[in-house]
Protein backbone atom coordinates (compact mmCIF):
# COMPACT_ATOMS: atom_id res chain seq x y z
CA UNK A 1 0.00 0.00 0.00
CA UNK A 2 1.44 3.04 -0.62
CA UNK A 3 2.36 5.59 1.56
CA UNK A 4 0.00 8.92 2.76
CA UNK A 5 0.73 11.60 0.99
CA UNK A 6 -0.81 15.13 0.70
CA UNK A 7 -3.61 15.96 -1.72
CA UNK A 8 -3.54 18.63 -4.15
CA UNK A 9 -2.90 19.48 -7.91
CA UNK A 10 0.92 19.54 -7.20
CA UNK A 11 0.79 17.00 -4.27
CA UNK A 12 4.38 17.20 -2.58
CA UNK A 13 5.61 16.05 0.97
CA UNK A 14 6.79 19.06 3.30
CA UNK A 15 10.11 18.30 2.55
CA UNK A 16 9.38 19.34 -1.26
CA UNK A 17 9.70 16.10 -2.36
CA UNK A 18 6.82 14.90 -4.99
CA UNK A 19 5.30 11.33 -3.75
CA UNK A 20 5.53 9.73 -0.22
CA UNK A 21 8.42 12.01 0.76
CA UNK A 22 12.39 11.78 0.67
CA UNK A 23 14.32 8.34 -0.13
CA UNK A 24 14.83 7.56 3.58
CA UNK A 25 18.07 6.26 3.21
CA UNK A 26 19.55 9.78 2.47
CA UNK A 27 18.24 11.37 5.32
CA UNK A 28 20.13 12.86 8.62
CA UNK A 29 19.11 12.77 11.76
CA UNK A 30 16.88 16.30 11.46
CA UNK A 31 15.40 15.10 7.80
CA UNK A 32 14.69 12.04 9.52
CA UNK A 33 12.72 14.12 12.70
CA UNK A 34 11.15 16.18 10.03
CA UNK A 35 10.13 13.30 7.87
CA UNK A 36 8.63 11.99 11.52
CA UNK A 37 7.19 14.56 12.29
CA UNK A 38 5.35 14.96 8.81
CA UNK A 39 3.78 11.17 9.20
CA UNK A 40 2.53 12.39 12.49
CA UNK A 41 0.59 14.99 10.95
CA UNK A 42 -0.88 12.48 8.55
CA UNK A 43 -1.46 10.30 10.98
CA UNK A 44 -3.55 12.76 13.00
CA UNK A 45 -5.11 13.66 10.12
CA UNK A 46 -6.39 10.34 8.75
CA UNK A 47 -7.45 9.15 12.01
CA UNK A 48 -9.57 12.01 12.26
CA UNK A 49 -11.14 10.84 8.92
CA UNK A 50 -11.59 6.84 10.81
CA UNK A 51 -13.58 8.15 13.72
CA UNK A 52 -16.91 8.51 11.42
CA UNK A 53 -16.38 5.08 9.77
CA UNK A 54 -15.18 3.26 13.26
CA UNK A 55 -17.99 1.43 14.70
CA UNK A 56 -18.65 0.98 18.61
CA UNK A 57 -15.96 -1.73 19.19
CA UNK A 58 -13.34 0.40 17.67
CA UNK A 59 -14.13 4.00 18.14
CA UNK A 60 -12.76 3.87 21.79
CA UNK A 61 -8.97 2.54 20.14
CA UNK A 62 -9.10 5.22 17.14
CA UNK A 63 -9.70 8.03 19.59
CA UNK A 64 -6.69 6.74 21.68
CA UNK A 65 -4.58 6.22 18.76
CA UNK A 66 -5.71 9.93 17.54
CA UNK A 67 -4.13 11.47 20.77
CA UNK A 68 -0.74 9.36 20.92
CA UNK A 69 -0.21 10.50 17.21
CA UNK A 70 -1.51 14.09 18.13
CA UNK A 71 0.70 14.03 22.00
CA UNK A 72 3.80 12.73 19.74
CA UNK A 73 3.43 15.46 16.78
CA UNK A 74 3.49 18.09 19.38
CA UNK A 75 6.64 16.56 20.99
CA UNK A 76 8.47 16.45 18.00
CA UNK A 77 7.63 19.68 16.62
CA UNK A 78 9.19 20.53 20.23
CA UNK A 79 12.15 18.76 19.69
CA UNK A 80 12.29 20.68 16.27
CA UNK A 81 12.18 24.15 17.67
CA UNK A 82 13.71 24.03 20.39
CA UNK A 83 16.49 22.87 18.03
CA UNK A 84 16.61 26.18 16.35
CA UNK A 85 14.52 24.13 13.35
CA UNK A 86 10.60 25.66 12.08
CA UNK A 87 9.06 22.42 12.40
CA UNK A 88 6.82 21.06 9.48
CA UNK A 89 3.78 21.83 8.48
CA UNK A 90 0.75 20.01 7.99
CA UNK A 91 -0.24 19.94 4.57
CA UNK A 92 -4.23 20.71 4.43
CA UNK A 93 -5.24 17.74 3.64
CA UNK A 94 -3.75 13.86 3.32
CA UNK A 95 -4.42 10.88 1.20
CA UNK A 96 -5.87 7.81 2.58
CA UNK A 97 -3.94 4.76 1.43
CA UNK A 98 -7.10 2.65 0.59
CA UNK A 99 -10.48 4.02 0.40
CA UNK A 100 -12.66 3.93 3.86
CA UNK A 101 -16.20 3.31 3.41
CA UNK A 102 -16.66 0.77 6.60
CA UNK A 103 -15.39 -0.08 10.01
CA UNK A 104 -13.18 -3.38 8.64
CA UNK A 105 -11.74 -0.56 5.97
CA UNK A 106 -10.97 2.03 8.34
CA UNK A 107 -8.68 -0.38 10.57
CA UNK A 108 -7.18 -1.73 7.91
CA UNK A 109 -5.66 2.25 7.25
CA UNK A 110 -5.63 2.57 10.75
CA UNK A 111 -2.80 -0.11 10.60
CA UNK A 112 -1.08 1.56 7.48
CA UNK A 113 -1.25 4.22 8.99
CA UNK A 114 1.02 2.56 11.88
CA UNK A 115 3.43 0.89 9.43
CA UNK A 116 3.65 3.99 7.61
CA UNK A 117 4.70 6.19 10.96
CA UNK A 118 7.09 3.20 12.14
CA UNK A 119 9.27 3.36 8.93
CA UNK A 120 9.54 7.43 9.67
CA UNK A 121 10.49 6.21 13.21
CA UNK A 122 12.94 3.68 12.04
CA UNK A 123 14.82 6.10 10.22
CA UNK A 124 15.29 8.28 13.25
CA UNK A 125 16.55 5.50 15.01
CA UNK A 126 19.05 5.00 12.28
CA UNK A 127 20.04 8.27 12.20
CA UNK A 128 19.63 9.56 15.89
CA UNK A 129 23.10 10.86 17.22
CA UNK A 130 21.39 11.97 20.66
CA UNK A 131 20.04 9.26 23.09
CA UNK A 132 17.22 10.97 24.44
CA UNK A 133 16.07 11.19 20.57
CA UNK A 134 16.99 7.34 19.72
CA UNK A 135 14.83 6.34 22.88
CA UNK A 136 11.95 8.73 22.21
CA UNK A 137 12.16 7.25 18.62
CA UNK A 138 12.21 3.37 20.06
CA UNK A 139 9.29 3.84 22.01
CA UNK A 140 7.40 5.44 19.19
CA UNK A 141 8.34 2.86 16.60
CA UNK A 142 7.45 0.32 19.30
CA UNK A 143 3.77 2.04 20.03
CA UNK A 144 3.14 2.06 16.04
CA UNK A 145 4.25 -1.78 16.09
CA UNK A 146 1.99 -3.05 18.83
CA UNK A 147 -1.44 -0.51 17.66
CA UNK A 148 -0.32 -1.92 14.00
CA UNK A 149 -0.50 -5.82 15.22
CA UNK A 150 -3.79 -4.73 17.36
CA UNK A 151 -5.48 -3.40 14.35
CA UNK A 152 -4.78 -6.51 12.55
CA UNK A 153 -6.04 -8.69 16.13
CA UNK A 154 -9.05 -6.73 15.84
CA UNK A 155 -9.73 -7.36 11.96
CA UNK A 156 -8.40 -11.34 12.04
CA UNK A 157 -5.42 -10.91 10.28
CA UNK A 158 -2.67 -13.29 10.27
CA UNK A 159 0.44 -12.87 11.47
CA UNK A 160 -0.52 -9.73 13.16
CA UNK A 161 2.62 -8.60 13.33
CA UNK A 162 5.44 -7.95 11.48
CA UNK A 163 9.10 -9.27 11.96
CA UNK A 164 11.04 -6.15 11.96
CA UNK A 165 8.44 -3.28 11.82
CA UNK A 166 9.67 -0.12 10.37
CA UNK A 167 12.09 -1.77 8.18
CA UNK A 168 12.54 -0.34 4.89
Amino acid sequence: MPPLRPLGPHARDSHGSPGPGNDPASLDEASALARALDREHAAVYVYGMLQAFADASARAGVGAALAVHRARRDAVAELLATRGMAPVIAAPAYEPPADIDSSASALRVAAIIEDDCARAWHAVIVRATARTVREAAIDALSECARTAASWRIALGDQPATEPFPGSP
